[in-house]
Formats: C-alpha cells, structure tokens, sequence
C-alpha cells in the first residue's frame, strides 16, 4: 500500500477504494464506481507528491469539507499538477511507447503484494517493475516480461485467466518469479538465436520450493481452467449484448 492508499484508508469510505496510477495527458485526477468498489486514478506525477499533496486530495475526494475548504485543497492539487506540466507532457509521449497497463489488483490476487513478498525473499528487495494484469485471457501467454529502455526495472504482465479462486497462490508465486528472472538474466545469442531461458535461469527457477508444486498443478488444471474462464468471459459477453 502506498501513501496516497493509505491517506485515502484512513477514510475509511465504504466498499473500499481500488487506486491505479496512469499517464493520461489530459484526465489526472478521475473517480468512479463499479461493482460497490471505488476506482480512483490518478497520474503517475502523484506517486512522488508532497504529503500535503495527498492529503488535499484525500480529503477532497473522500470527506466532507466546507466549500472554503475544498476550495483551498483543490488549489494545492491544482498548483501541484501546474508545477509539473512538463513531466505529464513527458509520460504521456513516453507512454505511447509503454505497454498498456490494467491494473496489478485483480478479483483474487494482488501482483504487486506478491512481487513485493518475492522481492524480499529472493532478491534482497532490489528489483524494480509494473506489475499489470492482462486486458483478457490470453491462450497464448502465461506471463511476460518487457524492458523499458532508458527506465528502471520493466513491466510483468500476467494472464487474467489466473486471477481465478482455484488458482493455488503458490502457482501465481511461481508465474511471477519466472517473469522477475527475465529481468534478472541476460539474453544469450547461440549460432545466431537469442536464448532467453538461459543455464542460469533454468537453474535458479528449478530452485524455487514452488517450482515443482507449480509445473504439477499446471499440468493437470491448465486446460480446465481455461475451458471454465473462456466460458465464463462468453456469458458475460452474451448478457451485455
């Protein structure tokens, strides 16, 4: 949970309220609600804001305040995100670039709390990354890795058909760990081919405690898995149309 997460908990607005960090040009600050939760965007400028910053913007989209108040707390905001015109001018050129991101909190899991716990455990904390769901289940990819030139870290994206309540956490541990390795190990090229599960990599995954757990339940629950979403992602589309 970052600062502005834990400015807007103490709150305490009812449902609770999902924040994501975006790089729109135009739209910086939107609220909206779906399904009882709040979703609360914000741009990217926000993560390195002054506290002040956060708590005007807290209070102002999550209390009550007298109209003075509001007036003086939408001032802050407003001074802050005039201050940095350059920069959402900047991630906005740079996003084109970026691959699309929705999201690190699906339905179940959290990437992010596991990135994090993954971090910690295997890595000392050092590595750097978005974390991101898929837009919609992929029969392709389990998960992927991309390298933001110029950036640090990159951005691990994971398939929707995972965030599913028969999907075992330790399997998600173990998809996202694989992805962390591609920011870890170096490519090789072998009689021009570029290996991207190098000696190295296979090893230090292969030493995971998952790993086995994860190859096992994969082989036996994939298929099944992706026969019960796909048919679940088609009811839904059938009852919106």
């Amino acid at each position: 949970m970052d600062r502005l997460e834990e400015m807007i908990a103490r709150t305490q607005p009812p449902g609770g309220v999902r924040v994501e960090y975006t790089r729109n040009r135009r739209v910086v600050i939107s609220l909206r609600k779906r399904n009882e939760q709040i979703e609360f965007r914000v741009h990217e400028i926000f993560r390195c804001a002054p506290r002040e910053v956060l708590e005007a913007i807290a209070r102002t989209y999550f209390t009550r305040t007298r109209r003075d108040t509001r007036r003086r707390l939408n001032q802050t905001v407003r001074a802050y995100i005039n201050a940095n015109e350059g920069r959402i001018e900047e991630m906005a050129t740079s996003a084109r670039r970026r691959p699309l991101l929705y999201g690190y909190r699906g339905d179940v899991y959290d990437l992010r709390a596991i990135f994090d716990e993954l971090n910690a455990e295997f890595f000392g904390g050092r590595l750097r990354a978005t974390l991101t769901w898929s837009k919609q289940i992929n029969r392709r990819k389990l998960g992927t890795w991309r390298g933001i030139p110029g950036q640090d870290g990159g951005v691990i994206r994971i398939n929707r058909v995972f965030d599913d309540p028969s999907v075992p956490r330790f399997y998600i541990r173990q998809l996202v760990l694989h992805e962390m390795l591609h920011g870890v190990f170096s490519n090789e090229r072998r009689n021009g081919r570029i290996i991207r599960h190098t000696r190295a990599f296979r090893e230090f995954e292969r030493s995971s405690p998952m790993y086995e757990a994860a190859k096992q339940w994969e082989e036996n629950h994939l298929n099944t898995l992706y026969q019960k979403r796909i048919k679940q992602q088609r009811q839904r589309s059938r009852m919106r149309s």
